[in-house]
């Protein structure tokens, strides 16, 4: 044990060395790359030590051994690392979004990677060599019977002979197989990020425009006597302002509570929903992302806008699972428009501009001078004594200057209307916008979306207004495309690393069945996980097809050894190498899994990050390692036997024959 954990000291250190090369901090996901790397980083040793293994069980010397295991698993060593590389480099170089979340955590499992590839090839033969830690080693034997491996291998052999024997029946159902839960996957609903339980929300209270403070301050008031004796809060802080007020509520950990946020939220929304004239609504904090779906309606005329909003969020009430409907758009704020009379004004020697300046004055007032005071300076403001401008009879008996100096009153030049002004324009790609919004609950994004527009279709929209879906569906939308994408390259620059490994245009594709294999577990970590497919799935999918054809490497390498270099029949060489690279594939499973295992079942703040991606991996690699261990064998036979890949009909020996002779002739 001591001589396979011995690179993963080395490997954390070195990555913290090259992590500081690269500019990156120690943060959340950069520790969570080192999490996920440390349970890949004796990957490599066990596959090494391994084969040095095997080499004293066979009676070799101590130095012999270490240098001829190592030799012999370097090619599989450096496949499967590079194929792990390949993963994880197109995350530095996608989107924004994507770059900001995870390209720390890759680079941190690249070079933590690369370190335990280079330990596995020096310190652990090295370290091997030893006499200390070599003579143990001699005394082993992998078919004890005491040992529960020796026992394992005799039904392994029994069911890989029947697999292989029907090589043809087991294709054909590893074809079925696979689309199963391809067929699953289209169904299962796409989220963002997904969410996770927080200790935290708020409630917002908001009030008609123009309300004074002291009338928001009361509306507050109400709702903390409503939620101050609910025994799960922890503590409460209340910011109050005019028209928009927030209360921050943290409850005590997930631990020592039975209820969950949305409880304890229906609860308070079931105490507080008639609170006239506030309305009240509820926010949960998430890490990353909102938990909300967000209808953004576009136009230029405010009026209709609102219409067209109202009409949205009432056809939204009866789309289930949405709570907390809201139109952001703050009402207009009462105020009182003054309308200048031009030709009675100017038969009386006032301008337009004048009289809107005095009114200024003599209302809002101006700066007349600056008071300096150690070192401050306070603006001193003349204006009209407060008894003089406190109701509107005031503004109407306002005194005006004309241009001769004589006092005209405002009301002999102007008239008055009351009316509402805009409080605030929203403007998105220069078009003006209004936002109808609602918190999704435990309902996906997608499937919140998808009822939204089946209650919307048939919505009448006048001229130049239509709406669209914002909010994270945007970006859920762009990161999906961009992954399907990536995860097409990088199958096919893995396809291109395994063709130059094995010098073999057809191996590869043995080796990559592993990927469509690992798909059944993967699925169904999904459906018994997240239940949705997020950005953190999708990278776990990614992440499967450079880990899990690690095994396939192993069993070709073993099997082509067998083939090329000791001449041993088919069926036999296959036997042989399922055997002897049963115990290396079993081991770094099981290391994957066990390093992933924590994640997987983390619920705490920001684990929607990294949770779903370990359960997709851990699923992935467990259905692979059975799978792998049974088809892949089976695939090679029928693939030999049919002369597809090694015999005289292949059709790329004929391609690149007749390429040959056509050359030659010109």
């Amino acid at each position: 044990v001591f001589v396979v954990i011995v690179p993963i000291p080395i490997s954390v250190i070195s990555t913290f060395l090259f992590m500081r090369f690269a500019g990156l901090t120690l943060n959340v996901m950069t520790l969570f790359g080192l999490a996920l790397g440390v349970g890949m980083l004796v990957d490599n040793s066990v596959v090494v030590f391994d084969s040095i293994l095997k080499k004293r069980e066979a009676g070799d010397g101590i130095i012999p051994a270490a240098v001829a295991g190592s030799k012999e698993v370097m090619i599989a060593v450096v496949a499967g690392s590079l194929t792990h590389v390949i993963v994880f480099l197109p995350m530095i170089f996608m989107s924004k979004e994507i770059q900001l979340l995870y390209s720390g955590m890759a680079m941190t499992v690249i070079f933590s990677l690369l370190v335990s590839l280079a330990c596995a090839l020096s310190i652990v033969p090295l370290v091997s060599s030893k006499k200390t830690f070599a003579e143990p080693m001699g005394r082993m034997h992998s078919d004890d019977e005491g040992d529960w491996l020796g026992k394992f291998y005799p039904r392994e052999r029994k069911v890989l002979f029947k697999f292989v024997r029907r090589s043809k029946i087991v294709i054909i159902g590893a074809v079925l197989l696979f689309l199963v839960p391809l067929v699953a996957l289209a169904m299962i609903p796409a989220d963002y990020l997904g969410s996770t339980e927080q200790n935290k929300f708020t409630i917002f209270i908001e009030m008609p425009t123009g309300v004074k403070l002291d009338v928001s301050d009361g509306a507050v008031k109400k709702v903390e006597s409503v939620i101050k004796d609910i025994p799960e809060i922890k503590t409460i802080t209340s910011r109050v302002e005019a028209w928009s007020s927030k209360i921050y509520v943290e409850l005590v950990s997930a631990t020592e509570r039975k209820r969950s946020n949305s409880q304890i939220i229906e609860e308070i929304r079931s105490k507080t929903g008639r609170m006239d004239p506030a309305f009240v609504y509820f926010e949960e904090d998430n890490q990353v992302g909102t938990k909300e779906i967000t209808i953004e309606v576009y136009g230029y005329d405010y009026k209709t806008l609102r219409q067209l909003a109202i009409g949205i969020s009432n056809r939204m009430e009866s789309v289930a699972g949405l709570t907390d409907l809201k139109i952001r758009m703050r009402e207009g704020r009462p105020e009182m428009t003054v309308v200048v009379d031009k030709n009675r004004a100017a038969a009386m020697g006032v301008s337009t501009q004048a009289v809107a300046d005095q009114i200024h004055a003599a209302m809002r007032g101006l700066r007349a001078t600056l008071f300096h005071e150690q070192g401050k300076e306070v603006e001193t403001i003349t204006r009209l004594e407060e008894k003089y401008r406190k109701t509107f009879r005031d503004l109407y008996k306002l005194i005006i200057s004309t241009k001769d100096g004589s006092p005209v009153l405002l009301e002999q030049v102007a008239s008055f209307k009351f009316d509402l002004g805009p409080s605030e324009v929203w403007r998105k790609n220069k078009d003006r916008m209004i936002q109808v919004s609602a918190n999704l609950n435990k309902v996906p994004l997608s499937n919140a979306v998808k009822n939204v527009r089946e209650k919307l279709s048939d919505l009448q929209f006048p001229e130049n207004y239509h709406y669209e879906i914002g909010g994270d569906y945007e970006t859920l939308i762009k990161s999906q495309k961009e992954m399907r994408l990536v995860i097409l390259m990088v199958v096919v620059l893995i396809y291109l690393v395994l063709a130059s490994l094995f010098e073999s245009f057809t191996q590869p594709f043995i080796i990559m069945v592993a990927v469509p294999l690992a798909l059944v577990g993967a699925v169904a970590a999904i459906l018994l996980g997240p239940k949705t497919i997020g950005i953190g799935s999708l990278l776990g999918l990614m992440m499967l097809a450079g880990i899990v054809v690690n095994h396939s490497i192993m069993l070709v390498d073993r099997v082509n050894h067998y083939q090329r270099e000791l001449r041993i029949h088919l069926i036999k060489s296959v036997m042989f190498a399922s055997k002897d690279r049963l115990r290396p594939i079993l081991l770094t499973t099981a290391t994957t899994i066990l390093g992933l295992l924590p994640m997987a079942i983390d619920k705490s703040d920001g684990s929607n990050l990294w949770s779903p991606l370990a359960q997709t991996v851990i699923g992935g690699l467990l259905s692979s390692l059975i799978l792998t261990l049974l088809i892949t064998p089976s695939i090679y036979v029928a693939a030999s036997q049919a002369g597809t890949f090694f015999g005289k009909n292949n059709l790329i020996v004929k391609f690149r024959t007749r390429f040959s002779a056509l050359f030659q002739k010109k």
